[in-house]
């Protein structure tokens, strides 16, 4: 009996020393728009919770932007690995309009007056890939045979 008794005041005060209070617990990083994110990035947009295993998106280094047409930039992102940081891809036509409103115009990110490629493929009546031109704010559309063929600005993003 007295064994029982001992070994069940061990076990609670192990589990009372190890258990961390929720006050007490670590809580993971926060980031505001501008902040510089764990690639070395610059962080554009904050949905405001973490639903989907993510909260964040960064966007690339300005060193890591680079210019080739849309069918190269697609394949060339997934091999970014930026300060031991791999999952980057082209960032989607509202994406780069956040880069742009949250960057570009607050002349963070050392962005340029430059065109960029986004990953959006539009269906209407023309096949058409997006661009975003951050010197005058349009977005345009390319064809099938634009974008294999004009190289523009790229700048790849990551969520976390």
């Amino acid at each position: 009996m007295n064994k029982t008794i001992f070994l069940i005041s061990l076990i609670f005060l192990f589990i009372t020393c190890t258990s961390v209070p929720s006050s007490h617990a670590q809580k993971s990083q926060t980031y505001k728009l501008g902040d510089t994110g764990p690639a070395g990035g610059i962080i554009f947009y904050d949905k405001g919770d973490n639903s989907d295993g993510w909260q964040y998106l960064e966007a690339a280094p300005p060193d890591f932007e680079f210019k080739a047409n849309w069918n190269s930039a697609n394949d060339m992102v997934k091999l970014l690995n930026i300060n031991g940081i791999t999952g980057w891809r082209l960032p989607n036509r509202d994406e780069l309009s956040f880069m742009f409103l949250n960057l570009k115009q607050k002349d963070l990110g050392g962005f340029g007056n430059d065109t960029y490629w986004s990953s959006t493929e539009e269906h209407n009546i023309f096949f058409l890939t997006l661009y975003h031109n951050f010197g005058n704010g349009l977005v345009l559309g390319a064809d099938r045979l634009g974008r294999g063929l004009v190289s523009y600005k790229v700048r790849a993003i990551r969520e976390f």
